[in-house]
């Protein structure tokens, strides 16, 4: 076989590919050749970038006359091509449905006779298109055949792909993750737990960080959370008692995505690898220091020393590419930048584009209110005019619908206190301006009550408290992803009253003094103390 060059991405949700690029050459080998009609379709799309509508309609036609017998590998490498574009990946859809629906019959009849890294091929090239009965099925293949893998590249690789290929909704605004696929990629790394954690020692530090990269596709949702604890304890305890100090700086980052996507992790884990991340820290690129603030800001404020290495790694130009401006929009509202600088050129950035996506819109919104409190001058018209004609798409409701925290029995207890037990006219959950979801809001004060469940606003894995005598009182705090909600509802004009749930669950002496703490909180919001029920005979 002709020796290929690899492309050297940094676009992949994942910043540690030496793994990936092992396991799955199809899709970043750059063919030395372009006889076969795989490999021309990979040139054309990803090493040119070719858009031309009629290169593509020969190029259909062709395939469709020929309809060659390809391996699951080589047919993996077309469909990658086909929706993948330039060296960056940009997502695509070339070909027409007719071609895209030939593949996916060929893949489907061959799916119950691959191995794993052919099943492994197949779900990262169709995972993004195809229907959820074929990622489900080829995930529960995949586990089965795994069991007897012995290449840790392959089983390293697995975890990743099966977590970050599958569909997203994109059409309705604001877009959300299927849960039945958050659902397939829990079970998925379930099943394959005892796998990795019986060869746990023997993983190289970056398929140790591929796995990570898994864990963090997956965005476990809560209710799922706890099936891939005895994963995540694992991969913690190996790293501090063997890897820490050894580890690359990108390798550091895809751990930091691993825990802080999914809140878990403990303040030892995090402590150690702020250490370290500020010591390796000049040797990010832009796209891991990106990644570095936007994930760890989720979890804790960043260091004014960190950020400041984050920063010289992140310069806003107009070349920038667009498809950064939602992460560096929810970086810099992350840490509350006051780099002056930095604004500035991020405004000069959104003046120069010809328009500001939907998909976008509610990014940049945040930015303008964060920028006006702080810097108003920096807001001209042109930034204004670019972000204020956007927005009518998107759907509100979709902020509530299908919600975990508003679903879950903590949501439950919570409602039941404010409105029913100390009776106070609040609307739980209430829908903003069309805009903002609130758990809980009383008006005309326009008070916001926003409690942190466990789990989802409180650090780290939650775990109740079963002892007879509960002292010392054990802890629990904000995650920086809740102050940050917090300091958002504030710009647009609310008064918030934060609450710990674990405090009011299980460090108060009574319920009188719950009620009296909760009372006395929102009275200096301006919240008048809720009249008690008449009593009967009363007039």
């Amino acid at each position: 076989m002709a020796v290929r060059s690899i492309i050297q991405t940094k676009h992949l949700n994942l910043k540690s590919i030496g793994a990936f690029a092992n396991a799955l050459p199809e899709f970043v080998e750059i063919p030395s050749n372009t006889k076969s009609l795989v490999d021309r379709a990979f040139n054309a799309s990803i090493v040119e970038g070719q858009t031309n509508l009629k290169y593509w309609k020969d190029f259909r036609v062709e395939v469709l006359n020929k309809k060659p017998k390809y391996t699951p590998r080589e047919f993996a490498r077309l469909k990658w091509a086909l929706t993948r574009s330039t060296k960056d990946f940009d997502e695509t859809y070339l070909g027409r449905p007719v071609l895209h629906d030939w593949l996916d019959t060929e893949a489907k009849e061959m799916l119950s006779h691959m191995t794993a890294i052919e099943l492994i091929s197949t779900i990262g090239a169709y995972g993004s298109t195809v229907n959820d009965e074929f990622y489900e099925t080829a995930a529960q293949l995949l586990v089965k055949e795994l069991q007897a893998e012995e290449n840790l590249d392959v089983i390293s690789v697995a975890p990743y792909v099966v977590s970050n290929s599958f569909r997203h909704e994109s059409k309705i605004i604001p877009i959300k993750i299927i849960p039945k696929q958050q659902e397939i990629s829990v079970k998925f790394l379930e099943a394959i737990t005892p796998l990795v954690l019986n060869r746990l020692t023997e993983f190289s530090d970056d398929q140790l960080a591929t796995i990570c990269g898994g864990i963090a596709g997956s965005n476990a949702p809560v209710k799922l959370r706890n099936r891939i604890h005895a994963l995540t304890d694992s991969i913690e305890e190996e790293i501090l008692t063997r890897r820490m100090n050894r580890m690359s700086i990108t390798q550091m980052v895809d751990v930091v995505k691993g825990f802080t996507n999914v809140n878990l992790g403990t303040e030892k884990l995090f402590s150690n690898l702020r250490g370290k991340l500020l010591e390796k820290g000049d040797d990010l690129d832009f796209d891991s220091a990106l990644d570095l603030g936007c994930s760890l800001s989720l979890r804790e404020p960043i260091s004014n020393d960190l950020q400041k290495k984050i920063n010289s790694k992140i310069p806003i130009t107009p070349e920038m590419k667009k498809r950064y401006l939602q992460k560096m929009s929810t970086y810099l509202f992350n840490v509350n930048s006051k780099d002056e600088r930095m604004l500035k050129a991020y405004t000069n950035y959104i003046e120069s584009l010809k328009y500001v996506s939907e998909y976008d819109y509610q990014y940049v919104r945040k930015m303008k209110f964060h920028i006006g409190k702080s810097f108003p001058k920096l807001l001209s018209d042109e930034f204004i005019e670019k972000y204020e004609k956007k927005g009518f798409l998107f759907m509100g409701p979709r902020l509530i619908e299908d919600i975990d925290e508003y679903q879950c029995v903590y949501m439950d207890r919570f409602k039941n206190w404010v409105t029913s037990h100390l009776r106070y006219k609040a609307a739980a959950p209430y829908l903003y301006s069309n805009h903002e979801s609130l758990q809980c809001a009383i008006m005309p004060q326009k008070v916001a009550l926003f409690c942190a469940f466990p789990d989802f606003w409180l650090k780290g894995k939650y775990e109740y408290d079963d002892r007879l005598v509960k002292e010392p009182k054990l802890k629990y705090e904000f995650t920086n992803e809740f102050e940050i909600k917090c300091r958002w509802l504030e710009l647009l004009g609310w008064k918030v009253a934060k609450l710990n749930y674990h405090d009011l669950a299980e460090n108060v002496e009574s319920w009188q003094e719950r009620d009296q703490f909760l009372i006395k909180y929102l009275s200096n919001l301006g919240v008048p103390a809720p009249q008690p029920p008449a009593t009967p005979g009363s007039h």
